[in-house]
């Protein structure tokens, strides 16, 4: 996923522990999992400042970095064991080149996608099942009867 704005470049990638890509989940979610990592590459920033990598709903300081003199971030952070499952945000905050405060932040998810209720399926299937049935054998009785 990557982001611009004004001269700040900023791209965030997934990874598994093996430090493997991963992809977006089926809701479009980047999803990971206690231990997995994000990758973050960023450009336009104060050279040799610091930045500080947090996770937020509840404050989790994922690590401190240093601006190299290109200005650029080239960072692994790892998903730390108490972080709880739900919605969460991935957030940056540094100095541009210009020397003005700035934070960028990502929307993740932590934990395995919820399973879907198997309830509700059949509430859907089942009904729609017997309705179509009916719909299909309904004709065909009465075609029976008029005959006899």
């Amino acid at each position: 996923i990557s982001v611009s704005v004004g001269s700040v470049n900023a791209t965030f990638a997934p990874a598994d522990a093996n430090g493997n890509a991963t992809s977006l989940d089926n809701d479009g979610n980047v999803r990971l999992k206690v231990g997995d990592k994000i990758k973050i590459r960023m450009a336009g920033f104060l050279p040799n400042s610091n930045v500080e990598t947090w996770m937020f709903s509840s404050p989790v300081l994922l690590g401190r970095t240093k601006v190299d003199a290109k200005g650029t971030i080239n960072s692994d952070f790892v998903i730390p064991a108490s972080m709880p499952n739900g919605r969460h945000r991935i957030a940056i905050s540094a100095r541009t080149a210009d020397n003005k405060p700035t934070t960028i932040g990502l929307g993740v998810m932590v934990g395995e996608p919820e399973a879907k209720s198997k309830a509700t399926v059949l509430l859907i299937v089942i009904p729609v099942t017997l309705a179509v049935l009916g719909g299909l054998l309904l004709p065909a009785v009465t075609r029976r009867r008029r005959r006899s």
